[in-house]
């Protein structure tokens, strides 16, 4: 029983690369258990279906997420930790590919992991709304800024970043310009919205990010 935890981690990674690799819907839990060079009953001993594999590992996904999260917003200037996130959290998407990749597969196929899933977008819409408030107070963001808007400019993000990972090709992976191109392309959302006091300080962000 000692090994049970560092088994389980190991299933985690192995069926991650499989998934990030071939798709959820081409990855069989036997075949986690071949590469592993395992019994298909030491896999299913510890994840008893693939739903219950991909949920653990969209638990993990979530909470390197909220760590990043926590560390940046930590920061003494709001604006730039928004502006900062989609660099942090670049490398926690590329390695949990196969959530954007396959995004609509899961929302499809596994109900109540599309049902966590939901809840946690309407988690993430309340606090954007509070942070986009004291933006609004700070004069980040224009006055003219309404609810409706935020809630738009929250939808659309989360397509987007969907949108970005899952219409990457193979060889853009190792493209040195990748990360930046991503957090240009997320924040440049933002700047509609912004007053001359936001877009300053966006456009500073910007030239250094390259």
């Amino acid at each position: 029983m000692k090994n049970k935890p560092n088994t389980s981690q190991e299933i985690k990674k192995i069926a991650r690369d499989l998934f990030n690799k071939k798709g959820i819907p081409s990855v069989t839990l036997r075949e986690v258990a071949k590469a592993m060079n395992k019994s298909y009953g030491n896999i299913t001993y510890h994840f008893s279906t693939k739903e219950k594999l991909i949920e653990e590992l969209y638990k993990d996904f979530r909470t390197e997420m909220q760590q990043v999260s926590q560390a940046f917003f930590g920061e003494e200037n709001l604006f730039l930790a928004i502006l900062k996130a989609p660099f942090y959290t670049f490398d926690i998407s590329l390695s949990y590919l196969f959530f954007f990749k396959d995004y609509v597969f899961l929302l499809r196929e596994y109900e109540e992991l599309a049902q966590k899933i939901n809840q946690e977008n309407e988690q993430r819409k309340t606090v954007l709304k509070s942070i986009f408030m004291q933006l609004i107070e700070n004069d980040i963001f224009r006055n003219e800024f309404e609810e409706k808007d935020m809630l738009y400019l929250m939808e659309l993000s989360g397509a987007m970043r969907t949108f970005f990972f899952m219409q990457l090709r193979n060889e853009e992976f190792e493209k040195p310009s990748l990360k930046n191109e991503y957090v240009n392309y997320v924040n440049r959302l933002m700047f509609p919205y912004l007053s001359e006091k936001g877009r300053v300080i966006f456009e500073e962000f910007e030239g250094n990010i390259g």
